[in-house]
């Protein structure tokens, strides 16, 4: 009888895992922001760039 529990028991622990890695994926995605990813990127570009003319004197 304690065997049976003892299996039962390793066979769910190794079951957990896959079914928390199953519910993500059923998940709802985020909405991604594109206006925001879009802003971002401008603002890295233009300090790159600023960065670039203090460097080198442009």
């Amino acid at each position: 009888m304690i065997i049976l529990i003892l299996a039962a028991t390793i066979m769910t622990a190794m079951f957990i895992p896959a079914a928390m890695r199953h519910d993500r994926l059923l998940e709802e995605p985020e909405d991604v922001d594109y206006d925001l990813l879009d802003a971002e990127r401008d603002t890295r570009l233009s300090d790159d760039a600023d960065a670039a003319r203090k460097e080198y004197g442009f």
